[in-house]
Order: C-alpha cells, then structure tokens, then sequence
C-alpha cells in the first residue's frame, strides 16, 4: 500500500512500525487528552518503508506502548496524517475497552 493522505472517515491501514529508539514522550493536548509521541519510527506498508513520527491519543496509548521497546517490530493500525502517523483503534477495539 502507498502512502496516500486520507481523510478522517477512513479506518487507517495495518503497518509494521519499528522504533530506533530515538525519541518518545508523553503529554496532554489542550484539550486534556493524553497522547504518546515516538519520533524515528520505521513505518513498513507492505509497499515501502518510511521515518515517521508516530503519535497516539487517548485509548490508542495502550497499543502504542508496545512500539516503545527499540527495535522490536510492532503491527499497529495508522492512519497517514501527513508528516506524522496516527495510532488508530478500530471500533470493535475501543468498545472492548
């Protein structure tokens, strides 16, 4: 799969992310929520592999964390926002929470 922008209907795609450990941390946005940003993170397609900087808010933390041990590939579900890659909880996920 290409990396295409996509609009907030989408559900994301499924990647292998893996993380260089470079930089992460944690934070809340403005509005209170919680999110996770890792930054140096290697984003595999299936088409190609691209350095991105992950970020994750809310429910989709918990999934995220396993990105943060270096080196250690992790599937997770994105969604392209440009210069960055969303952590995406799918619905049935999120209601299981």
């Amino acid at each position: 799969m290409a990396l295409e922008k996509m609009d907030g209907t989408d559900e994301g795609f499924d990647a292998v992310t893996t993380f260089d450990g470079d930089e992460s941390e944690y934070g809340t946005s403005r509005k209170g929520e919680p999110y996770l940003v890792v930054r140096g993170v290697a984003v595999d397609t299936g088409d190609e592999i691209v350095q991105r900087t992950v970020m994750a808010f809310g429910d989709a933390i918990v999934p995220a964390r396993e990105l943060l041990f270096p080196g250690r590939p992790v599937r997770l579900r994105l969604r392209d926002a440009g210069s960055i890659m969303k952590v995406v909880v799918p619905a049935t996920a999120a209601e299981a929470a």
